[in-house]
């Protein structure tokens, strides 16, 4: 295990600008005012906004149904489709793929005879047609469960799941195969030790076709839960696979979120125990040959720190978003966005905690084409509600605004993306004017009420550097709630002073100033040593705080 020398800290907490007008919210439910709840939410490169749930739509109340709903990027419905199984029962969608056609995909679980449940996997034209339909059962008597589903280029699928084969209630890692019109091709079976358990969570191809299923699996006797990742060929021929564990083998970890760059490495976010009672963020890179390449581990103050997802820009660098229990946050949840380089060194941590400083669940990534990171999820910011949520992030990682859905009702945003005109799409669930649960989506934009502008700030943040490391330039910022003598300074590590970056008195705002060094011309540009220095920020007798920065010469 690899940690950064340096983790960069940037404490966004109450301090983002709020975006009240929306271009449009709407509401969608299927026939009759049954609760609708959300389980996956895509959106394509026309702006079109896919969202499938449950809901008790056909049984009468005895199981839910799959439901499925597309909309424009207008905000109207283009169609929707209810799924209820052979017995009248159960049903539930875990995974969604929409292909380049705009062909949809959903995969589930459905209650199939009176003894088992089955994978199931749907697939719906562009406009709403069931194409086909899938029900898989190798032996004629397994009992199984979906939960991601990729579609390749030419039309194959891929489910990954778990499913008993005897259906005798212990579960195997399973991956299985169909052709363009839904045909079983093929399938593989995993587990790591024999009537223990194992399940698959996460599926994505690579640019050559191979497969990567990841999930988690027993270790062995006694052991507890342990990552699993596994590389398949296209023909589902297992190439290699690799697991990941905490710091004891008895503590569990899962899998949470996967990505694969165009060389074939894959990026694993996983929920990582390290003590009883707390856990982490883990992220990893492995590479074509199973090897992990590096990992990195997140730990705010020992307590339990969830990851929800990860995305990555072109530049390869990884954006992972989650909820963390802050010191000092009163025993609440917080969002927590970190950025770390495709060398695995930290760039930044930001954090938002909502108007109410309960709280605040984060559900999805997304980035725009300028850097920008909107994290989307639910945030309690009443004290009775949880409320449907988007945050945007600047790309340093500094608050940018917030959205918040502040209506009386429960609701949460499940899925967000960004276009190349400035809009923000986000989707979920909330309740409507009929007064009962449906899906819901928002479209937000820079015209529409979404605005960074220069509030005065509500309390006193001293922001991590950036870039940092750095050579020879970074930036510091800061923010005051009032007025106040300031003194900014630079200290090595055995506390001489190195510069004075400020020495006067400000007004409420926010500010930055830039610490440069070897620059002879430059006033407070000392010509110093590659190596670990502390900056430190104070305000009177009002606010004090100290913060890490390297030099790499």
């Amino acid at each position: 295990m690899r940690i950064s020398l340096l983790a960069g800290i940037i404490l966004s907490t109450s301090i983002f600008n709020f975006a009240q007008s929306p271009e449009w919210i709407n509401f969608f439910h299927a026939p009759g005012n049954i609760p609708e709840t959300i389980e996956n939410v895509i959106f394509d490169e026309s702006g079109n906004i896919y969202m499938s749930g449950y809901g008790y739509f056909v049984s009468g109340g005895q199981g839910n149904d799959f439901l499925t709903i597309k909309i424009n990027s207008s905000g109207t419905e283009l169609w929707q489709n209810v799924f209820n199984g052979a017995q009248n029962s159960t049903e539930r969608p875990y995974g969604m793929f929409v292909d380049d056609d705009g062909n949809v995909y959903v995969t589930g679980t459905s209650r199939w005879n009176s003894n088992a449940y089955k994978i199931v996997t749907l697939k719906y034209s562009a406009g709403g047609s069931l194409l086909w339909r899938c029900v898989f059962d190798s032996l004629g008597q397994s009992d199984g469960e979906a939960h991601d589903v990729y579609v390749d280029n030419v039309g194959n699928v891929f489910v990954t799941g778990r499913s008993s084969p005897a259906n005798n209630s212990y579960y195997k890692l399973i991956t299985i195969k169909l052709d363009a019109n839904g045909n079983e091709l093929d399938w593989d079976y995993f587990e790591q030790v024999m009537n223990t358990g194992a399940d698959g969570t996460n599926i994505i191809l690579d640019n050559d076709g191979n497969i990567y299923s990841a999930g988690y699996c027993y270790g062995g006797p006694n052991y507890g839960m342990e990552v699993v990742l596994i590389r398949y060929n296209s023909n589902l021929d297992t190439l290699w696979t690799s697991h990941i564990n905490g710091s004891n083998n008895s503590f569990n970890e899962f899998a949470v979120d996967i990505a694969v760059d165009d060389t074939g490495n894959v990026y694993l976010l996983c929920w990582l125990q390290n003590s009883p009672g707390s856990s982490d963020f883990a992220v990893l890179k492995i590479n074509t040959n199973g090897d992990v390449v590096w990992r990195e581990e997140f730990d705010e103050a020992g307590n339990q720190d969830i990851p929800e997802a990860m995305t990555m820009d072109s530049d390869g660098n990884i954006y992972v978003t989650g909820r963390v229990r802050r010191t000092g946050g009163g025993g609440y949840n917080d969002f927590a966005v970190i950025k770390y380089d495709n060398a695995g060194i930290q760039q930044w941590v930001s954090y938002y905690n909502g108007p109410n400083n309960l709280d605040d669940d984060p559900i999805d990534i997304a980035l725009d084409q300028n850097g920008n990171i909107y994290v989307c999820g639910e945030s309690n910011s009443d004290g009775s509600h949880f409320k449907f949520i988007v945050v945007k992030f600047n790309p340093d990682g500094s608050s940018g605004w917030d959205y918040i859905y502040d209506e009386n009702v429960s609701s949460r945003a499940f899925g967000v993306w960004a276009d190349n005109s400035g809009n923000i799409y986000a989707a979920g669930d909330g309740e409507g004017s009929n007064g009962s649960q449906d899906f819901m989506a928002v479209k937000l934009s820079q015209t529409s009420g979404v605005n960074d502008n220069n509030a005065i700030p509500n309390q006193f943040e001293l922001y991590q550097n950036y870039p940092n490391p750095f050579n020879p330039n970074t930036v510091i910022k800061y923010q005051l709630p009032e007025t106040g003598f300031v003194t900014l300074k630079v200290f090595d590590v055995l506390g001489n002073e190195v510069a004075t970056l400020v020495n006067e008195e400000k007004t409420a705002g926010k500010y930055e100033v830039e610490f440069s060094v070897g620059h002879p011309a430059v006033r407070d540009s000392p010509d110093i040593a590659s190596g670990i220095y502390f900056y430190q920020i104070k305000v009177e007798n009002k606010f004090i705080e100290t913060k890490k920065l390297v030099l790499l010469k």
